[in-house]
């Protein structure tokens, strides 16, 4: 699923000064190959020196006539670099560069697009620190509204060009009168979920990117229809996802566990609300064997991976040494080095297996101890996991230091005590990162999934808990 917020910034493409496609020569063309360095620059992570390349070219673009375009899509890669430092005054003066920019051009909906977008993802990091600052939550839905507003005034067939998918702009929306209203307000959510409908199919869209649509559009309408007691609707919308949940797993096995895993939160909610504890039991042994087979598919990947790096570490070993020996040593050591091989990938077949059934047991066991206990256990395995990935990982050191914090198994049972729903195992472990202060980009790196499933995941957590509790 989706959210407002940061994912609302995604870099756009070049386009052409004048606002039409032509060839440029002179200073833009020397412009068009230092963003484009730069922008490749940011993606490779070196920031300090892709950060003045954008400023670079931003400079020159400023310099000549007809290039708006082009200064506002540099001014809006500048932003997201000051959005994602949480750098607050830079990002203020970039937006009201933006603000000037667009009031400049007011016929070109694509500047505007591009400020109201951001403007709208400032507002809602500032909302998500102040949850009960409702004039911000205003300005939030304002602006969000206004991007989607200039959207509309995009032609369709430069959608693709901007990168812009417009289904994600109305089906923010929705999501926002779900995630920070209480209650939700359904008959918004109804009304922007049938916009999303109305643009689900743009150009440049692939088979797996619409049916991924329709499981978000369709999982929030489910959550609407339960809302509105409309029981058999929901069920019916849900149905659908999870139909839709295993036409993607036949293009590609294990990519929607996640979202499977979350429909089966959907159905025991809604049964144990119904009074069904038996339907609501059913599903959550259907969650449970979901998140086992997560946890199995983690540690498969982890495995390969593993088995991988240390058979190409070997091959080119033995590339460089097998040079200089004769034949027959030549097939003595490629038997020897074989056999290790098959040793190695033997041993770490039974310690991941091993590790395995010492997790299943530690799961066996914190079913029948006392809940606090059963926490530290959990929190103690989650340490572990993350100290046993491999050094290379950006995210292991940093968490492992953040979930190290002395009394943070004691902050965390105080807040579970407050539950008002069940609290499952992987919930734990997702609270634990969260209270822990890691965001959303460094709890997808260290379990392997993408950062729009650890904001889905946060989002149904916080259902489970009274407004305001959960400090994330």
């Amino acid at each position: 699923m989706k959210l407002p917020g940061i994912l609302l910034l995604t870099a756009l493409t070049v386009a052409s000064c004048g606002g039409q496609d032509r060839n440029v020569s002179g200073t833009a063309e020397q412009a068009n190959a230092i963003y484009l360095h730069a922008d490749s620059l940011l993606r490779s992570g070196n920031v300090a020196e892709g950060h003045a390349g954008i400023q670079k070219a931003l400079d020159i673009y400023s310099s000549l006539p007809g290039c708006e375009k082009r200064q506002s899509l540099c001014l809006y890669q500048l932003a997201i670099e000051y959005f994602n430092q949480r750098d607050t005054a830079a990002l203020a003066g970039i937006l009201e560069q933006m603000k000037a920019l667009a009031d400049g051009n007011p016929s070109d909906k694509s500047i505007a697009y591009d400020y109201y977008s951001v403007l709208s993802s400032k507002y809602t990091a500032g909302f998500e620190d102040n949850p009960d600052d409702e004039k911000l939550r205003d300005r939030m839905m304002e602006t969000m509204k206004a991007a989607a507003a200039a959207m509309e005034c995009i032609p369709a067939e430069e959608w693709s060009r901007y990168q812009i998918e417009p289904v994600w702009a109305w089906y923010n929306i929705a999501v926002a009168y779900d995630l920070y209203y209480h209650p939700p307000v359904t008959d918004s959510i109804s009304k922007y979920l049938a916009k999303a409908d109305e643009v689900r199919f743009y150009p440049g869209q692939d088979a797996r990117g619409e049916m991924e649509t329709f499981i978000s559009i369709e999982d929030l309408r489910a959550w609407q229809k339960y809302y509105e007691g409309d029981y058999a609707g929901a069920k019916a919308s849900m149905d659908s996802v999870l139909s839709v949940i295993a036409k993607v797993e036949e293009l590609s096995p294990n990519t929607v566990i996640t979202e499977r895993g979350e429909a089966y939160s959907f159905y025991v909610e809604m049964y144990s609300s119904m009074g069904q504890y038996r339907k609501a039991l059913e599903y959550q042994q259907l969650l449970e064997e979901n998140n086992r087979r997560r946890y199995d598919v983690e540690r498969l990947r982890e495995l390969h991976d593993v088995s991988e790096r240390y058979q190409n570490e070997k091959k080119q070993a033995e590339i460089d040494r097998l040079q200089t020996l004769s034949r027959w040593r030549l097939w003595l050591i490629l038997g020897l080095i074989l056999i290790l091989g098959a040793l190695v990938l033997a041993y770490v077949l039974y310690r991941k297996t091993a590790e395995q059934k010492l997790y299943e047991a530690a799961l066996e066991a914190e079913n029948r101890t006392a809940e606090a206990r059963a926490g530290n256990l959990i929190l103690e395995r989650l340490r572990a996991d993350i100290g046993s990935l491999p050094p290379t990982n950006p995210y292991r050191e940093e968490a492992l230091k953040a979930l190290s914090v002395a009394d943070l198994g004691k902050q965390a049972e105080r807040i579970f005590a407050l539950a008002e729903k069940p609290v499952s195992n992987m919930d734990r472990k997702y609270l634990y990162c969260l209270l822990a202060g890691l965001d959303a980009k460094q709890i997808g790196g260290l379990f392997n999934i993408e950062t729009e499933s650890v904001y889905t995941v946060r989002y149904r957590l916080r259902r489970k808990f009274p407004k305001g509790v959960l400090p994330v």
